[in-house]
């Protein structure tokens, strides 16, 4: 057997002791940090791929996702640097084994997993992904191989190299779908910017699925047809494969594994806790665990098991990525899904064999050196697929005990001006150098320097949630757009002209207008005065409705309680700032007429005699994913009005006139309708009096607003 050479070597501080595997992405290796006497895992970017930008901006975000996680469900990381010309990544060293394993050995031996062994598993996954979700992090590669046992009852979550950060995903994801075919969601199936906390839910299931039946969802013989399967087929029933299981927990796994995300359970602790209860409602005990010695409570702590042997597994290769179509647009009939997919797939096969040392999707089952066997369980199955495991490769152990036992945590318009260019700002990123250089010599050389984790790249759309409020926030990149109405606009006033180019830099927007239940927040918190016109304010049904009867002066105090409490500088959008996140396309570089594009459609946005629950209109949003920018109530903005148009408007960063009688309002509202539907366009303006008082109060009932945040990286809030 050739040695390899790093072992007794040193990166940085770190003396390597042995290899424990190789994966897709890189080397993985057991080390010892001296001073601390700490064992630890250590992956390096594969020497192979090391010159690879995209490759190591993966492995960056990897570093990135983990680190800011602390979980006792989830892998830590412990440090990260550069080593010849690569990077490295120091995480905790576990002992135990990966659930895949134990799968393949149970069906071996012809066995399947309890009601409290599933329930003891689960929980403690869905603890370790609603935290992380909370963070704004999406797992997108939830599966068996990174779930690790311990040898003490645990269960970590590993293997972040696939996480998307929900507030700050690099662009290199833009268009790629990420994960493994048989744990897929749909959505993430199509195009991985998709992907949600549902989509992690979905995979979720598909594994307890197995758990329960001994088989997967979906079975092909290619990635591409399994990703047709989750996209378009329903899964076999699994009371066909285990027919005394609980009907309610049929419906729970099913529910988890329903195409549409908004169907499937809000949080995975939800989930977990739907499965609990189903099984304490059946007949545990006599109809569903198989093993007379197991202990009949729900509670019951994992069997003995006999792993194999106690050497450390080779991780096997890393899902690869590939290349598709940008998501769907809402609209698009279902039938150009099926092309969009294949098309991303053939394109993209080229850029698999870069992604995962030439393994590509298509050849994604790669046989697992420790799991030989196929199952045994009746009704005959054919092998299950063998997932790529995780890369924190784990020392086993020759017990595990596992405990159900947890607290669930709670959870582009044509037009005759040619469209600017549009340059995303600049995004400040520390450049990483190589601080030491390992000579092919025993004698440790001197210690690597830790380097900063890089600033992400943030995409148009990418999402930051702000805790003081609940509100999530919606990032628009900075750079020029075209701001105003032609002069062949037949629905354009004088006062949208002349169109022109306005560069903006970076901000945030609220998704949705401010609620009312959020506005009292502010009331109670003493930072806002409640409104002199209490009809919607004090009328429960309205909590999740868009805060209104309030002055510009009250709307610019709530923006002014957010800037005060989280150290971010918040306020009322600007004019430009509006109308670049409602009507701006950053992709196609072209002027939406509606937020969602050029031809109106009235189902997609609040009209009616009243107000409607913000985000009810997902179909209407802009480019940026922003909701109710057309319609439900008109908005207060920043500027001063002025009927003279656009003729003397700064070009760059524009905040409107120095004073005058009235602001701006944007939007149009629920009652524009019939003769006032160009009320609803994205360049329309309106205005009125920003002072509200006893004697002359704000009295409309179709006016609210929402606040931005200036600024890319929010790395203070509240």
């Amino acid at each position: 057997m050739i040695s390899d050479p790093l072992i007794g070597q040193y990166i940085g501080q770190y003396k390597i002791l042995s290899k424990i595997g190789q994966g897709g992405m890189g080397e993985v290796y057991k080390g010892l940090h001296e001073s601390l006497q700490r064992h630890v895992a250590i992956k390096l970017l594969g020497r192979d791929l090391r010159l690879d930008a995209a490759v190591t901006q993966r492995f960056l975000r990897e570093a990135q996702a983990v680190a800011a996680l602390r979980h006792p469900n989830i892998v830590q990381i412990y440090d990260f640097g550069r080593y010849e010309g690569g990077h490295y990544m120091v995480m905790e060293y576990v002992e135990g084994i990966d659930l895949s394993v134990e799968i393949d050995r149970r069906h071996a031996d012809g066995q399947i997993f309890t009601a409290p062994e599933i329930l003891g598993i689960v929980m403690q996954l869905a603890h370790a992904l609603d935290y992380a979700h909370n963070e704004g992090i999406i797992h997108r590669d939830v599966k068996p191989a990174n779930t690790l046992l311990t040898a003490k009852g645990g269960v970590i979550l590993g293997d972040f190299g696939l996480a998307m950060l929900r507030n700050r995903v690099s662009q290199m994801t833009l268009g790629n779908a990420f994960g493994t075919p048989e744990y897929i969601a749909p959505e993430q199936a199509l195009n991985s910017r998709m992907a949600t906390a549902q989509s992690d839910i979905y995979s979720l299931g598909g594994m307890v699925y197995e758990l329960v039946t001994g088989r997967l969802p979906f079975e092909a013989d290619t990635a591409l047809n399994l990703a047709l399967q989750h996209l378009r087929e329903e899964p076999i029933s699994p009371l066909v494969y285990a027919p005394e299981l609980p009907v309610a927990v049929e419906q729970a796994i099913l529910k988890a594994l329903e195409k549409e995300p908004k169907q499937r359970y809000r949080t995975a602790t939800a989930f977990a806790m739907a499965l609990q209860r189903a099984w304490e409602a059946g007949d545990v005990e006599e109809t569903w665990i198989v093993e007379p010695t197991q202990s009949a409570g729900l509670h019951a702590p994992l069997h003995t098991v006999t792993p194999p042997p106690a050497t450390a597994s080779p991780a096997e290769p890393e899902p690869s990525s590939v290349p598709l179509e940008d998501g769907v647009p809402l609209g698009v009939s279902r039938r150009w899904w099926w092309i969009l997919l294949i098309l991303g797939v053939l394109l993209g096969l080229g850029l698999l064999a870069r992604y995962a040392g030439g393994t590509a999707w298509p050849n994604w089952g790669v046989s697992a050196p420790t799991a030989t066997a196929t199952s045994t369980l009746s009704p005959p199955e054919t092998p299950r697929p063998t997932q790529t495991a995780t890369e924190v490769v784990v020392l086993i152990t020759p017990t595990l005990a596992l405990s159900a036992t947890v607290t669930p945590t709670p959870s582009p318009r044509p037009t005759s001006t040619p469209s600017p260019t549009v340059t995303p700002s600049p995004t400040s990123s520390p450049t990483l150098t190589p601080t030491a250089t390992l000579a092919p010599t025993l004698t440790p050389p001197a210690t690597a320097t830790p380097t900063p984790l890089p600033a992400p790249t943030l995409a148009p759309g990418d999402t930051q949630s702000r805790d003081l409020d609940g509100m999530t926030m919606r990032f628009v990149p900075g750079g020029p757009f075209l701001m105003g109405s032609l002069e062949d606009d037949p629905d354009a006033a004088t006062d949208e002209q002349p169109q022109h180019e306005v560069t903006l830099a970076s901000f945030w927007m609220d998704e949705t207008e401010v609620t009312t239940e959020q506005y009292k927040q502010c009331v109670a918190a003493g930072g806002c005065d409640a409104p002199y016109t209490r009809t919607a304010y004090d009328n429960p049904a309205y909590g999740a409705r868009p805060m209104t009867y309030l002055s510009w002066e009250q709307s610019g105090a709530y923006c002014a309680w957010i800037a005060s409490e989280s150290g971010w500088e918040a306020r009322l959008p600007t004019e430009a700032e509006w109308e670049k996140a409602a009507s701006w396309d950053p992709l196609a570089e072209s002027k939406r007429l509606y937020p969602w594009g050029d031809e109106f459609n009235q189902e997609w946005v609040a009209l009616g005699a009243t107000t409607s629950k913000v985000g009810s209109y997902p179909a209407g949003a802009s480019a940026y994913g922003i909701l109710d920018l057309s319609g439900n109530v008109r908005e207060w903005v920043f500027d001063w009005y002025t009927k003279d148009g656009y003729g003397a408007v700064p070009c760059s960063n524009p905040t409107g006139p120095e004073a005058g009688t009235y602001k701006v309002m944007r939007g149009g509202s629920y009652g524009s309708v019939a003769n006032y539907q160009h009320q609803l366009r994205t360049m329309d303006r309106a205005f009125g009096y920003p002072e509200s008082t006893a004697a002359r109060p704000a009295k409309s009932a179709e006016l609210g607003f929402r606040c931005v945040v200036l600024g890319e990286h929010l790395t203070e809030g509240p």
